[in-house]
């Protein structure tokens, strides 16, 4: 049992750093890369979300730049979390990736129609746009060390009725 929430809290917290880590290069992506390529502009999605959940409301527009980026990297770790919580049930590489992705997306857009961010007819075309990039940063943590941890199998002592009866009717 120790060794299990040992496993856990390691597994957890390596999910946590490949989470920020992806953020990082997620985000150096989307600024010098996609964003001179497309033309968009900053995302304040991540700071829309935080005010609306929140009890924070920046009075300047560095602030909120601030909370965007406290917000995105916050998420960015909470999606290691996910990843590092699959590995501990014994999910690991793409398995692990594609249970998080599904879960966590789903979650992520059911959260934001809820609360208005994202206008329900749009979802599609709102989450899936950039969100795939959050599968590949998730996925470092197979090579931080996040492993499944063993669990002993469970040890017959006894025969099932079922089998005893039929054993017996057999005779």
């Amino acid at each position: 049992m120790r060794s299990e929430r040992a496993g856990l809290a390691a597994n957890i917290g390596c999910g946590v750093l490949s989470g920020v880590a992806g953020t990082v290069v997620m985000t150096a992506f989307q600024k010098f890369v996609e964003m001179p390529i497309t033309g968009r502009g900053d995302s304040y999605a991540p700071a829309d979300f935080a005010e609306r959940v929140l009890p924070v409301h920046p009075s300047s527009p560095e602030d909120r730049k601030g909370l965007n980026y406290v917000t995105h990297f916050s998420l960015g770790g909470m999606w290691g979390t996910a990843y590092g919580i699959a590995a501990t049930a014994g999910l690991s590489g793409q398995k692990a990736v594609h249970t998080v992705f599904a879960t966590v997306y789903t979650a992520d857009t059911l959260v934001n129609v809820a609360l208005g961010l994202y206008p329900a007819d749009e979802v599609v075309e709102a989450g899936l746009d950039h969100r795939p990039r959050r599968e590949v940063r998730t996925g470092p943590g197979d090579r931080c060390g996040l492993r499944p941890i063993p669990r002993p199998r469970p040890v017959m002592t006894s025969w099932p009725a079922a089998s005893s009866a039929r054993a017996v009717t057999a005779r």
